[in-house]
């Protein structure tokens, strides 16, 4: 009662501006105070009502109530607003013109109101909303958008629409507009209303192509807990049957995390004799099999005492399932995209037959790193063809490698060590061990040249398990090499000085280099990578390289006077080098084999807005260009960009592959690519896309061309509902 009487004498004394805290009360016990602050403030003594007018607040920890007047009832907890009437929650805003609101369970009445959905600014409007739970909404004649302006770019319009923060939205009687025009209307329509991860429909994807027909799917992604998540495919095309995929992550330490994806496809169509549009021109192997399926994994682990764990696995049912399904959100592309993005390594590429899996265990020291690793290949040849040849898995390979151990004074030696066990299906097993220590001991004359001598010792070892006296003669074989080495280099630099403190440095790098391996004594023995595979050498290398290093001054560093700054006062840019390299070989006899091709190689970075890349093979006996590749990029602050790939070996293949994108405008941009086959002058791919971006919505429609298929795809993103259609495909 002494609260009561003060605030009702301060009324009466007419203070202008009034702020307190009001706690409530339930059960006898004090939850949480309210503050209202007002610019006038009465108090009936017999109702228990506050009443406040002029930028009224009612507030607590994580709720927010405003209006131009307000009553409150002690009592009820319930107020009753109008005017300017908002309340603000942790992941959404209610406005109206007038509102009956219970505070205690957060729940009422608002009229010709909004619900505002953070973080998009996603708007429902109605002519009443009820307030029916702390996240649950159901509103009557409703209008929904999240573009800006009494008539939007698109709303959906409906009788009545229920809505769930975290969950969903259904409406009854719904109509899609664009402007004023009806574009599609259904009796039901739903959506994801989602501020965080949470188990739900993600957005269907639609499309059509020559070889799937119509295709179709709604992903169920599925919230395990804070560290896992799965997503759930179910894709209907109409000419091939019903492909089903799982993906599951889990994410649960810095260090380690996983990502596993499984598909299955049942075809109604295979690849035979009879049919030459259901298989691939990259082979003669035929692909009989109806039950397709693709399994592929990655993982990072930490493990005890610093060690890392690692393993990759992808096995695949057959030859064109990769071809086949690049597309798609859980297509090879995809895929690839995902691994490199969280693991840094991706697949092999989508037409090789040999696929990688393997596990491995990798400890670094400061010098020196053990890495034990199981390596296994999975073959879709063997599975088709009975004459394949066997692959050849490593189980397991113990390397331990060093660098830079000083031995004495100027005595370095770095080591190579390696035991495998090898194992091929259906015949020899090979156990090898090789060792390889390097002692080099570098020599530096002041400032002007560094030669460096280097000696090699190695020894190989091989125990053959099964008798095999016919390519071997007996099961324990050895090598033994003595490699010789000395390298000399030098360079010599000017530089040269611009405005203020900016200076471009032209560096120049001789090196030559000559090595020498004594002809093997043993030839005899099992080759299975390249460890085995040594010849003898007695050769001159020689190189020149051409850099040039641009140093400009920091612009951000000038308009900081802090003396703790980090940012360094200079940045320094190595934007061209350009080396050629060759090799002559003294023991050939053949005056016009003894010089190898010249090599070219040039790399050119423009301020971020144009680099080249290219390197060339060219022979000194009347051959001329051996092979030639060159890629060229050209970009632009509005995103243009224009990217250019000419790869060219003799006698074998020779393409060009162009992709350009153009940002019209500031709402359209396009791309178009073409890939073609200059020796017969045939276009292996091209597609075309064109993009419309709104604030508030965004349209993609792109068509794509290859030997095997065609596709069509449109692709709508609606903010705050998120994407309609096949997606924004890769061209």
């Amino acid at each position: 009662m002494l609260k009561k009487y003060i605030i009702f004498f301060f009324v009466f004394i007419g203070i202008s501006k009034l702020v307190f805290a009001e706690p409530l009360i339930m059960d006898g016990k004090i939850l949480e105070s309210w503050h209202i602050s007002a610019d006038n403030i009465s108090y009936n003594l017999n109702s228990d009502d506050y009443i406040a007018n002029g930028n009224v607040t009612i507030s607590k920890t994580d709720l927010i109530f405003k209006a131009d007047y307000i009553c409150f009832n002690n009592v009820t907890k319930i107020a009753t607003a109008k005017g300017n009437v908002l309340i603000s929650f942790k992941d959404d805003v209610l406005t109206g013109e007038s509102m009956e609101f219970d505070l205690k369970t957060e729940t009422g009445t608002i009229f010709s109101g909004n619900i505002i959905l953070k973080p998009d600014n996603f708007v429902i409007k109605g002519d009443k909303i009820l307030k029916t739970g702390k996240q649950s909404y159901e509103i009557q004649k409703a209008r929904i958008s999240s573009c800006e302006g009494e008539h939007p770019d698109w709303e959906i319009t409906g009788k009545e629409v229920s809505v769930t923060i975290e969950g969903y939205g259904f409406v009854t009687h719904g109509a899609l507009w664009v402007k004023h025009i009806p574009i599609f209307y259904s009796p039901l329509i739903f959506f994801p209303v989602k501020v965080e991860r949470q188990t739900g429909l993600l957005s269907p994807n639609f499309g059509y192509s020559d070889r799937n027909g119509i295709e179709f799917s709604i992903p169920l992604f599925v919230a395990i807990n804070k560290n896992s998540d799965a997503t759930i495919y179910e894709e209907y095309m109409s000419e091939r049957g019903n492909k089903i995929g799982l993906e599951y992550r889990n994410f649960f330490a810095k260090d380690s995390k996983t990502i596993f994806l499984f598909d299955f496809l049942h075809d109604k169509k295979i690849d035979n004799n009879n049919s030459d549009k259901w298989g691939y021109t990259d082979d003669d192997v035929l692909r009989t099999n109806s039950n397709r399926q693709w399994f592929r994994a990655k993982g990072d682990i930490g493990l005890p005492l610093d060690f890392l764990g690692r393993f990759d696995i992808d096995f695949v049912s057959d030859q064109d399932y990769l071809h086949e399904f690049r597309d798609g959100e859980s297509g090879f592309d995809k895929t690839e995209q995902t691994f490199i993005k969280n693991f840094g390594r991706g697949l092999a590429c989508y037409d090789d037959p040999f696929r990688n899996n393997g596990i491995t265990i990798t400890k670094n020291f400061e010098k020196s790193v053990l890495n034990i690793e199981s390596i296994w290949f999975d073959n879709y040849y063997e599975k088709n063809q009975s004459d394949a040849l066997s692959s050849i898995y490593k189980l397991p390979s113990i390397k331990y490698n060093a660098i830079n151990q000083k031995l004495f004074n100027s005595l370095y030696v770095r080591l190579n060590s390696d035991y495998t066990f090898f194992y091929i299906k259906d015949d020899v097993n090979v156990q090898r061990i090789d060792i390889n220590p390097v002692f080099y001991a570098p020599i530096k004359f002041k400032h002007y040249l560094t030669v460096e001598p280097s000696v090699s010792l190695r020894e190989t070892a091989w125990y053959i398990e099964q008798d095999y006296n016919d390519a071997f003669q007996e099961n324990k074989l050895h090598r033994e090499i003595i490699d010789f080495g000395i390298t000399a280099n030098t360079n010599f630099f000017k530089i040269y000085k611009g405005n203020k403190s900016d200076a471009i440095k032209h560096l120049i790098k001789p090196e030559i280099t000559y090595y020498y391996s004594p002809k093997i004594k043993n030839e005899v023995h099992p080759e299975l990578d390249y460890t085995d595979v040594l010849y003898r050498k007695n050769k001159i290398a020689y190189s020149l390289s051409n850099i040039l290093i641009s140093k400009y001054r920091n612009a951000s560093f000038d308009s900081i006077t802090s003396d703790d700054t980090k940012l360094p006062d200079f940045y320094y840019n190595q934007f061209l080098t350009f080396k050629f390299k060759q090799e002559y070989d003294i023991d050939t006899v053949e005056d016009d084999e003894r010089f190898s091709p010249l090599y070219f190689e040039l790399l050119f970075a423009f301020n971020q807005l144009l680099s080249v890349s290219s390197d060339a093979s060219w022979s000194i006996y009347g051959d001329g260009l051996i092979s030639h590749n060159t890629s060229f990029i050209m970009q632009d602050e509005r995103d243009n960009k224009l990217i250019t790939e000419y790869r060219y070996t003799k006698e074998y293949s020779e393409s060009l592959n162009n992709r350009l994108i153009l940002a019209l405008s500031e709402q359209i941009s396009s791309e178009f690519y073409h890939e073609l086959n200059m020796l017969d002058s045939k276009t292996l791919k091209w597609g075309v896309g064109l993009t419309y971006k709104s604030k508030c919505w965004a349209v993609t429609t792109t068509y794509k061309s290859d030997l095997e298929d065609k596709r069509f795809s449109i692709f709508v993103y609606l903010e705050g509902l998120g994407g309609v259609g096949a997606g924004a495909p890769q061209l």
